[in-house]
């Protein structure tokens, strides 16, 4: 079927699409209807044996007819059935398949896309939106949420489609949606499935949402939208423990692999949970599509966890879990936790890999901690010694990389140990820095005093709860 390179797929062995899509209807039924006298003519899931016309207590026209309904296979009009010699069985000129919400807009998004900037062996001549009372409509501004109809072709198909996402409530006020495809000429049950399975993965894998960060909104049911997101500047020179380090890189190659891992970063806020995250976000786009979930509820969760295994190595990031599940110890639980632990330990294997982090563990529900929900769960601690210089290294100005500003953020307050974090120090050089530039305005020099005090006071402010303020005073031991 390929007369060359790069038409509709890379690889070079056909595909279902390409070898039933792209045929003409007479080649395609001459692959699914070969010569055979008309008794013997072959249907779907229907036995062909022989019936002698007068055959009693039922005719074959009847018979047919009843093992067609049996089958569930959708005839537009049984009455053609009348004349064996003038029908070709299981042909049909249009198909209905149930998507999610999140699927209907990408399906609209790719679309829109193959009509503005074109895709190899795909077209889209024009587009549409249908009214209320069932009006079509040409043209309109996008909206991804809708629905709306697209006059398509495929290169090397001389047949014609149209294929319509559709949306509306049904009596129990349940939102329902759907994708319709219609052709011109009529082609079997088997080949439109076919045509919908590959047309998803092609619409999902070569979406503007495929490769990128994403955030899916659903909010009580409703579909709110997808926006793309950028996760901000990533700090290449990261500081990790080996065993950080370790696991972060092992996510990253697995991933890579085409495989699935699910992870939980615990730790106090600034210790690099959120800076790995971006790392790893970093390393595998485009190859993995990264998923952010805001929703309600559990079946906002669940359908937009669903929805998200669509993607090509897909990842969900779920940060601080612990506001969205709770913990029973802790009296906040929520049935969330529940739902979110049997989407991903039932015995249906998941094509999703997981990024959550918590600030606190103890938050999370022992069930969440439990091995086989998570691969692996790494701790992110306060800074050690050499962690601290090498951060110190990163974000002070030359002029305050000092031993006493190092022996300040490692030393003791009140005879307990100094415990700062990444996010701490990288907050305090920006502090020294606008507030030396105060002291040039007024006259004044900024000294190494000032910052050794600027120290103990952010220290105190910030990690109140470690500092033991006898009668109201702080001392800093070096």
């Amino acid at each position: 079927m390929r007369e060359k390179e790069g038409e509709l797929y890379e690889s070079k062995s056909e595909s279902p699409l390409e070898s039933r899509v792209t045929a003409t209807t007479e080649k395609k039924r001459k692959t699914y209807f070969p010569k055979v006298n008309d008794e013997m003519k072959p249907t779907l899931g229907v036995d062909t044996t022989k019936v002698e016309p007068n055959t009693e207590p039922e005719s074959r026209t009847k018979r047919l007819i009843r093992e067609m309904r049996n089958n569930t296979t959708h005839v537009e009009s049984l009455d053609a059935f009348e004349d064996d010699n003038e029908v070709e069985m299981g042909l049909e000129n249009g198909r209905d398949f149930n998507i999610s919400c999140i699927e209907l807009a990408i399906i609209n998004r790719f679309l829109t896309d193959v009509l503005l900037k074109g895709f190899d062996g795909i077209t889209v001549n024009s587009y549409g939106t249908t009214t209320g009372t069932g009006r079509l409509t040409y043209g309109g501004d996008l909206n991804v949420t809708k629905g709306w109809w697209y006059d398509v072709t495929i290169e090397g198909d001389s047949n014609d489609y149209i294929f319509q996402t559709m949306s509306h409530l049904d009596r129990y006020d349940r939102l329902q949606t759907y994708l319709s495809i219609s052709s011109k000429e009529g082609i079997l049950f088997d080949t439109f499935k076919e045509m919908f399975d590959e047309f998803k993965l092609i619409a999902f894998n070569n979406s503007a949402y495929q490769g990128k960060c994403i955030e899916v909104e659903i909010i009580d049911g409703v579909f709110q939208g997808i926006d793309i997101l950028d996760l901000g500047n990533v700090v290449h020179n990261l500081i990790l423990t080996e065993t950080q380090e370790r696991y972060v890189n092992h996510f990253i190659k697995r991933v890579g692999r085409g495989k699935t891992a699910r992870v939980l970063f615990n730790g106090i806020p600034g210790t690099g949970k959120t800076e790995s995250i971006r790392k790893i976000n970093a390393a595998l786009m485009p190859h993995a599509t990264f998923i952010i979930p805001r929703f309600n509820n559990i079946n906002d969760l669940r359908m937009v966890l669903e929805t998200c295994e669509v993607f090509t190595n897909g990842v969900v990031i779920m940060d601080d879990i612990d506001l969205f599940i709770g913990s029973r110890d802790k009296g906040n639980y929520t049935n969330l936790l529940g739902e979110f632990l049997s989407f991903f330990d039932g015995v249906k294997k998941r094509k999703i890999s997981l990024l959550a982090s918590t600030n606190d563990k103890t938050l999370v529900d022992k069930a969440a901690e439990r091995p086989g929900r998570f691969n692996f769960i790494i701790d992110f601690e306060y800074l050690n010694k050499e962690q601290t210089i090498a951060i110190c290294e990163m974000h002070l100005d030359k002029k305050w990389q000092l031993e006493e500003v190092y022996a300040a953020l490692t030393g003791n307050i009140d005879g307990k140990s100094m415990r700062v974090t990444g996010a701490f120090i990288s907050n305090l050089s920006e502090n020294i820095r606008e507030m030396s530039e105060d002291a040039d305005e007024d006259g004044d020099i900024w000294s190494l005093e000032d910052t050794l005090s600027l120290i103990v006071s952010s220290y105190k402010g910030f990690y109140s709860s470690q500092v033991s303020n006898r009668n109201g005073s702080v001392s800093l031991v070096k």
